[in-house]
């Protein structure tokens, strides 16, 4: 990557690896310890190691994201960059632009973004966390878990939630009792949901987290309402930020590997950028 001297552009829109298809997937790992947090900061620092130029194009999430971010792939292309790396993608109004721009051979990967287009893809496989977090919980011997997190608007959040509720739909054998809590993206939904449902007299003895922003909120609303973490209730998060490690008890959560995930996108995108160039001068070869 330090000698490929190609232009990247990169459009945000808001350790075992495999191959799916034209897709790849990044498996996260579950333990104790808390990795690089999950942020845009650690996407762009694992994009540039590769040494390739640069162009960054924010576009937020707000509803003016689809022009900026239809601007932003407007602008990248009139610049003659040889390639185009969008992550955080979620706008279908413009998808099908990208997918035209792949068509016609222009070079275009997804990163942490859901697999279901023919565009090349770099996405963290949520279910295969949440699946050993299950493991690990009813290993231990939890039988009434809960499921926390925002309406599942989002690839990310739909993936989680379903991860949870398919784990226990194909183990009926562990007789688990369940229940998935609902509401509202804000920073305080873990707290807010939480604090009600422990006014009821069946508290769970875990509660699996959509990330670990919200778990915090369920560790202080389960500690505020007379409990334990996590002799009494477990809390397990979920992107391994480092917020997790700086309260008590730590937070165990599922940990993403940031770099890994950045610099396989780029390197994806590279080589699709190189393929090209071949077949160009393949062609050019035989027209002369």
């Amino acid at each position: 990557l330090s000698k490929s001297g190609k232009k990247v552009a990169i459009l945000e829109s808001g350790p075992d690896s495999k191959w799916i298809g034209s897709h790849l997937s990044v498996l996260p790992n579950v333990d104790l310890k808390n990795a690089l947090p999950l942020g845009h900061a650690m996407m762009i620092r694992g994009i540039t190691l590769g040494g390739s130029s640069l162009i960054y194009c924010g576009t937020a999430t707000k509803p003016a994201a689809f022009i900026k971010e239809r601007t932003g792939i407007d602008t990248c292309v009139s610049r003659r960059n040889d390639g185009m790396l969008i992550f955080a993608h979620e706008d279908p109004r413009n998808l099908a632009m990208l997918e035209d721009l792949h068509a016609e051979g222009y070079p275009v990967v997804l990163l942490n973004e859901d697999c279901t287009t023919e565009l090349d893809t770099v996405a963290i496989h949520n279910a295969s966390g949440i699946q050993a977090v299950m493991n690990y919980l009813t290993g231990i011997g939890h039988r009434t878990i809960e499921y926390v997190g925002p309406h599942p608007l989002k690839s990310m959040e739909r993936h989680r939630q379903q991860a949870f509720i398919d784990y226990l739909q194909e183990k009926p054998d562990l007789s688990v009792e369940s229940k998935v809590l609902n509401g509202p993206a804000y920073p305080q939904l873990g707290y807010d949901l939480v604090e009600q449902r422990l006014v009821e007299d069946d508290p769970p003895t875990a509660f699996v987290v959509y990330n670990d922003l919200i778990a915090l909120g369920v560790i202080r609303a389960v500690l505020e309402a007379g409990y334990r973490v996590p002799e009494e209730i477990s809390v397990v998060g979920y992107d391994g930020q480092l917020i997790g490690s700086l309260v008590y008890p730590p937070l165990t959560t599922v940990s993403i590997p940031i770099l890994e995930l950045a610099q396989t996108a780029v390197q994806l995108l590279i080589r699709r950028i190189e393929q090209l160039s071949v077949q160009v001068d393949d062609r050019a070869a035989v027209e002369r």
